[in-house]
């Protein structure tokens, strides 16, 4: 089932009958769909009870940060800088000593980040700018990333209330179904 607009914030998520044990749900598949584009890309299985959770468990997405500066900032510089903020290895950051990971921007789900899709909300007033990429672009050779000019930002600004609208439908749908 799809909740959202695909053209612009979606989320899909549909129990797959054949890769669960009889009378339950706990397979199937979860992507999200920003502008019209998917993450991750491809169908594969996921645990639905564990995306569900990380929608209601301070994602982004129903409680955005507001920050001015990040909101008004070039698509990929903003998605890079929130992402070295959780997590600075993935583009070859060294981790400094004393070093908080901040996941606080993070609008993504086990589903995405295990198959390297990265999703990050941030907000300015009534309005929530979600910034999406995959990283399977990126590479490792030795200390060296190779790859990071080829990811490609998915972004879109929208309501602040319409999309916590659609992550509590997603919720409800996964309760009322009993998806567990």
């Amino acid at each position: 089932m799809i909740f959202g607009e695909p053209t612009k914030f979606a989320i899909l998520m549909d129990c797959v009958t054949p890769w669960n044990v009889e009378g339950s749900c706990q397979n199937g598949i979860f992507h999200y769909i920003i502008n019209s584009n998917f993450f991750p890309g491809a169908a594969q299985v996921a645990t639905l009870g564990g995306d569900v959770h990380c929608l209601q468990t301070e994602n982004a997405l129903t409680n955005p940060v507001e920050d001015l500066s990040i909101f008004n900032m070039d698509s990929k510089k903003a998605f890079i800088l929130m992402l070295e903020k959780m997590l600075p290895e993935k583009l070859g950051g060294e981790v400094q000593d004393g070093f908080v990971e901040d996941y606080r921007f993070n609008a993504g789900t086990y589903n995405l980040e295990g198959f390297e899709c990265f999703v990050f909300a941030v907000a300015c007033g009534s309005k929530v700018r979600l910034l999406a990429a995959d990283l399977s672009c990126i590479s490792y050779e030795g200390d060296e990333v190779l790859g990071i000019d080829a990811i490609t930002i998915s972004e879109v600004v929208l309501e602040r209330s319409w999309v916590a609208g659609v992550v509590k439908n997603v919720i409800d749908k996964y309760e009322s179904d009993k998806m567990v």
